[in-house]
């Protein structure tokens, strides 16, 4: 039998990352309109924990992407939610092509959006076994279930240069990864 956690301990922090001191956070850029990016929060792998980033489109379009990917256990094989400036969200899954979409469009409009390029939003996925659930600025959007082969891996930000403008950059001010459990470790 297991101890009960005491009603003051929180689920640990695996990462914690703060860009704020740099001008534009962690920024993750393309150079080449039909490019997709990312770059990790840390070299670490997780499976079941609770992703919370604050993060935005601070150059571009309307119509590029910008997100969190996680779950990345091969290079071109990870599970991406993207938004738009515009208020668009997509959950998708990669296998070394396009993304399979598995849930999105426009977001409802009770859920709190920062729009346009330049604004940030923070972006929560609380990753558990087979489930994955996407919150926007507190408000749960949707859940999801995800194939086994997408199991621990890398997870970080994500860029998807799709408008014709000659750069997209995407900002990050802060990361964080915790367990899901006071007693968990992460993988």
């Amino acid at each position: 039998m297991s101890p009960k956690p005491s009603a003051d301990e929180a689920p640990p922090l695996l990462v914690d990352v703060d860009y704020t001191a740099q001008p534009d956070g962690l920024a993750v850029v393309s150079t080449q309109p039909g490019n997709v990016t990312g770059q990790p929060f840390a070299d670490k792998v997780f499976r079941d924990a609770i992703l919370d980033a604050e993060l935005g489109l601070l150059e571009g379009a309307d119509e590029d992407h910008y997100g969190i990917f996680f779950r990345q256990t091969a290079s071109e094989r990870y599970v991406a939610c993207m938004l738009t400036p515009g208020g668009q969200l997509q959950l998708g899954l990669v296998n070394g092509g396009p993304p399979l979409v598995i849930a999105g469009g426009p977001l409802p409009s009770e859920v709190p959006f920062n729009h346009g390029v330049g604004a940030t939003n923070r972006v929560s996925i609380v990753s558990c076994g087979p489930m994955a659930a996407v919150l926007l600025n507190g408000a749960v959007l949707l859940g999801v279930s995800i194939p086994q082969e997408y199991g621990p891996g890398a997870c970080g930000a994500l860029l998807a240069h799709t408008s014709s403008t000659p750069k997209a950059l995407v900002g990050v001010r802060w990361a964080q990864a915790r367990a899901l459990l006071p007693d968990q470790s992460p993988a």
